[in-house]
């Protein structure tokens, strides 16, 4: 008897363990492959849509109030579900900076706005990673969070060997997003997208290759700023180019 109790008390701790809460299979509702995700997802990035390309402030007002509206439902649903206070504690910050970017947003401070949902998209990529649910769309989030911002300050001071540093992980994260994600409305579309990315792409590390070929780097690198800059803005927008086509519904400003 007394092994028959070990062994189910075994089974039963064990079971606890995978209904922990805030760990997992109870708020799947909050991957990106999800629904109910979507129903933030898609606001969320016309609002950030709507003030890259020219200023649409009303549309864009009106993405981050619907983006808000389906982020407190999310936060509603995490609670009952027994989340944790570090994946409340996280989406009461997103909560926060989307409540901020709407009150600079009325304020006619778009580029301010805009520029919070780089942030904002931080915290999702962390929410996803401590829950272990990242997607291909989150990866799509540390390409630009934490490959292509990081590289910004390396390419303006001339850091051209840590600059190369980042290739692996270019080349990895960007091999993360190659099949398209379950939320998007034309995979075909996507495709097209992403070799147009993996060909900038391929150039920029081709430029960062060249800046470190010369003898000394930091010259070699001083010949070559210029093209390496536009290689990196090249690539930082067809990147946006498949960041922003997904999910249906996504629809790119048009000059009147």
């Amino acid at each position: 008897m007394k092994h028959i109790y070990v062994i189910v008390t075994s089974i039963f701790l064990y079971s606890m363990l995978l209904t922990v809460p805030g760990q997992g299979a109870e708020l799947d509702f909050l991957s990106f492959a999800a629904p109910s995700m979507t129903k933030f997802n898609l606001p969320f990035k016309q609002y950030i849509a709507s003030y890259k390309v020219f200023v649409e402030k009303d549309k864009g007002i009106a993405a981050i109030t619907r983006a808000m509206s389906a982020w407190n439902t999310l936060m509603a649903q995490a609670r009952t579900a027994g989340a944790d206070e570090s994946v409340l504690g996280r989406m009461e910050a997103v909560r926060g900076m989307l409540v901020q970017a709407h009150g600079l947003a009325r304020q006619n401070r778009y580029e301010e706005a805009r520029e919070l949902s780089i942030p904002i998209r931080s915290e999702l990529y962390e929410l996803h990673r401590s829950l272990d649910m990242l997607t291909g769309e989150d990866y799509m989030i540390y390409m630009h969070n934490g490959v292509f911002h990081r590289a910004e300050p390396l390419i303006a001071g001339q850091r051209y060997a840590e600059l190369e540093m980042l290739v692996p992980r270019i080349k990895a994260t960007l091999a993360r997003f190659s099949t398209p994600p379950v939320t998007v409305g034309d995979p075909a579309d996507y495709k097209k997208r992403y070799q147009r990315l993996t060909k900038a792409v391929g150039n920029y590390l081709e430029k960062i290759s060249q800046a470190n070929t010369y003898v000394d780097p930091e010259y070699g690198g001083h010949v070559l700023q210029r093209e390496l800059e536009q290689a990196h803005v090249a690539a930082h927008k067809k990147f946006g180019a498949v960041y922003l086509s997904f999910p249906a519904g996504m629809v790119w400003p048009k000059k009147r």
